[in-house]
């Protein structure tokens, strides 16, 4: 279910409340430095401790929220944090009583560090499960963007307050915010850390109480997890299988690509932290020395505070303005060619590859640089490029696991993205700089340096951060594969498989059912060829391609011919549902769960004793059939473009009254209409004596076969059939209309159906019926992708 956009901003306030502390220590680096006495080594670690703990922390995480609820565990984040920046606070006070500050930072540092895990290891995770599925990836880039935003922020603050209490104060404030929003907040947009579906799970929800509008976008949570089987050529040949492997099932797990992508975005979150922490020095050396070579400087305490206001001003500008526009650039460029998910990842690591390979050009123009404008100009470019590539990057890693792993895996991620990125970025640069101020100062050790190139080689050393991204991109580039094209490779063994697979479950139906002629012999092949495979071998290729090759042709065989074989197998188009006899006979054996449905939907109907029914897509009566055994009084209407499966169900529903304790006298007889129903039209057919129209619709596996019926059936009757999910989606909503104005007021209509491949989920169809103009509409049942739901015209 899509969250609305003003959780977003919840979670995306809460990411950069969270990085605003260290932001405000980048602008501090003097006032550390200078006033409280730390070496840059010093400061370099304790602006790493945080990102050094974050990732200690990010496993445990997962299983918090596998304990508690999302909204405890993130509030207690925030609780964590606030400690830690109370720390902060009181750090200058230690040091004016003559103790050093230096552990009370360390500790404070590492509870920010542990508690940050939170909203770093489930922020990602939530804009997975809660956004929409056109806008994933830039509200994926906004939530990237929201921990650099932070950043900006609190450096801002700091360099323009340079009161140390005075901002961390202002943090503390915002963090009081961010805890009285998220309590407040609704718990089901909060989400849960799991999105897996339990196969094979009973499930009744009730919306009779449900406001309007309730229903909308949970079709997608529907769509996704628990429609994921492919529908066969024909349509009721298709057999429930649990069996299918997983990664037919979802996205194709690809662990190399997680693995190359987590290190992908810690080379990103590299040059992020080691910008937002030694640009300020760095930038304000290379100005100074412009000043000192142009035109002298007049007062030295004064040149440099013109100089750090006006580097704070521009570093301020550029990871404000840069890093927004670039993860909203980057992630609305990921988002038009297709997301970052399935086919269309290939086309976005292409994208990425071609911004990182750009960020290094720029990279080095602004690391090597002695100009000072250029410099400014070609970080911005260099910090926009590096954000840019964030949100496919980051999304490209989570799409590359299971769907009911992301939290794990975004908590495994945060190792090498805080270790390697955030505290090396922080880190790594302030110790080259304190090794040139060692070798400049200790006796002529090493080669001298002066004051203004004392940052430079720290500053260059984050030019290994795009060249190892780039690497990665290119390594996952030729690794990647996605669903379509795991086909050519893992499932092939899925298609070897599937007549075994179909056959053991038709076993499971037929007392002896025949075994396949050579079965062990397949099952050798078939392990042998899955052993090749793994082994990434040409010979396991080579034999994989001969046998999928060889199975198709036998399904081909089997599908042309006219013998008793069609019924031993489920390949499309096996069987002989054109045939009114054979369809009536293996409905039930070939879909057993439409036996349970046909049973909910007789107890969820309404008393219909003296009731005008009707019965849609009628086919053969099985479902009249049983109404009528229930209310042999009601007045049945049987309609279905086969003249033929009427008379059976005919002759279903004289049997039914002939076993009913209701005298013949009092059966009324049943109105058979050969006809189809047209969608948007009312439904033809109504007898003599209704007034306005039915009293109740029925519709069991109907109106699926309506709106898109098979393909010898669409043949045989000359019907019309919408192809793709809007013209389908758009032929329920006028089927549902059709239905509406053909029923009296307060009428009923029952549905019972399972849902396919390319067709309105189960929430999809309440919400179609909801815009249809019905009411109180329930799912009286539901199992697998079984479902009977009932719904009421107003009166």
């Amino acid at each position: 279910m899509a969250a609305p956009f003003r959780y977003l901003l919840l979670f995306t306030g809460f990411s950069a409340c969270a990085q605003f502390d260290s932001g405000a220590l980048a602008a501090f680096v003097d006032f550390l430095h200078k006033t409280l006495g730390f070496s840059t080594e010093d400061i370099g670690y304790i602006n790493a401790m945080e990102y050094v703990l974050l990732p200690i922390a990010s496993p445990l995480i997962p299983c918090l929220l596998k304990c508690l609820k999302v909204k405890i565990v993130l509030l207690v984040c925030l609780v964590g944090n606030m400690l830690g920046v109370f720390g902060l606070v009181m750090g200058p006070k230690m040091h004016e009583s003559g103790d050093s500050a230096f552990t009370l930072f360390v500790v404070s540092r590492a509870i920010s560090g542990i508690c940050h895990a939170g909203i770093a290891v489930y922020g990602s995770v939530w804009v997975d499960l809660h956004a929409p599925k056109d806008q994933a990836a830039s509200w994926l880039g906004a939530m990237q963007a929201s921990s650099l935003v932070g950043l900006v922020v609190g450096y801002t603050v700091a360099g323009y307050s340079e009161d140390w209490v005075t901002v961390f104060c202002v943090n503390l404030v915002w963090f009081a915010a961010t805890f009285v929003c998220l309590a407040c907040a609704a718990s089901e947009f909060i989400g849960s850390a799991t999105s897996g579906h339990r196969s094979g799970s009973q499930v009744r929800l009730s919306f009779v109480s449900v406001p309007s509008g309730s229903f909308v976008d949970q079709a997608d949570w529907a769509d996704a997890r628990e429609v994921e089987l492919a529908e066969a050529e024909d349509p009721e040949v298709r057999l429930m299988s649990t069996n299918r492997p997983a990664s037919a099932q979802q996205n194709v797990q690809n662990l190399p690509v997680y693995a190359l992508m987590a290190f992908c975005v810690s080379s990103l979150f590299f040059v992020s932290g080691g910008l937002q922490f030694w640009a300020t020095p760095y930038m304000e050396q290379i100005r100074l020395k412009e000043l000192r070579e142009v035109s002298g400087l007049g007062s030295e305490v004064e040149a440099c505070a013109q100089v750090h206001s006006l580097v704070v001003t521009l570093v301020a500008v550029i990871t404000l303005t840069a890093p927004t526009f670039g993860v909203f650039l980057g992630g609305g460029a990921v988002d038009s060619i297709g997301g970052y998910k399935g086919a269309a990842g290939r086309s976005t690591l292409k994208l990425l590859a071609t911004g990182a390979l750009l960020a290094m050009v720029f990279g080095v123009a602004a690391c090597f640089s002695t100009s000072f404008w250029l410099a400014v100009s070609t970080f911005w470019v260099f910090n926009m490029l590096g954000a840019a590539l964030l949100p496919g990057a980051f999304g490209l890693m989570l799409a590359s696991v299971r769907s009911e792993k992301t939290s794990a895996a975004s908590a495994i991620a945060q190792i090498p993205i805080n270790l390697l990125g955030m505290a090396g970025g922080a880190y790594i640069p302030g110790w080259l700089t304190g090794c040139k101020e060692d070798a400049s100062h200790g006796g002529g050790a090493g080669p001298s340096c002066d004051a203004d190139c004392d940052y430079a080689l720290g500053l260059r050393s984050l030019l290994l951060g795009p060249v190892f991204g780039f690497l990665c991109l290119i390594l996952s580039l030729l690794l990647y594969r996605s669903p379509s094209e795991s086909e050519e490779t893992d499932n092939q063994e899925l298609t070897l498989q599937a007549p075994r697979r179909r056959l053991a479950a038709l076993a499971q139906a037929l007392p002896q059912p025949p075994r396949p002629p050579r079965a062990s012999h397949a099952a050798v092949m078939t392990c042998g060829a899955r052993l090749a495979a793994l082994a990434g071998t040409g010979a396991g290729w080579i034999t994989l391609r001969y046998l999928d090759r060889r199975e198709k042709r036998r399904a081909a065989q089997v599908a042309s011919c006219s013998t008793w074989t069609k019924n031993l197998l489920f390949l499309p188009p096996s069987g002989f549902w054109a045939d009114d006899d054979w369809y009536d006979l293996q409905m039930a054996r070939r879909l057993p769960l439409c036996q349970d449905c046909l049973r909910e939907f007789v107890y969820a109907l309404p008393p219909l004793s003296g009731k005008f029914v009707v019965d849609l897509g009628a086919g053969t009566g099985r479902s009249a059939a049983a109404v009528a055994a229930a209310y042999p009084r009601a007045h049945f209407t049987l309609i279905d473009p086969d003249e033929g499966r009427l008379r059976t169900a005919l002759i279903k529903l004289r049997r039914a009254a002939e076993a009913s304790a209701v005298s013949s006298s009092e059966v009324p007889e049943p109105h058979l209409v050969v006809a189809a129903v047209r969608s948007g039209e009312p439904l033809p057919g109504l007898p003599e004596g209704t007034v306005s129209g039915y009293d109740c619709v029925l519709a069991l596996q109907a109106v699926r076969h309506i709106v898109a019926p098979a393909a010898h059936y669409a043949e045989k009757h000359g019907l019309a059939t919408a192809a793709g999910p809007e013209h389908i989606r758009e032929g329920y909503a006028k089927v549902f209309k059709g239905i509406y104005s053909s029923l009296v007021p307060g009428g009923h209509v029952f549905l019972g159906d399972r849902v396919s491949h390319g067709h309105p989920g189960v929430y999809e169809h309440c919400r179609l019926l909801e815009d249809a103009g019905f009411l109180e509409i329930d799912i009286a049942w539901r199992q697998d992708d079984w479902f009977v739901i009932g719904a009421r015209r107003p009166i």
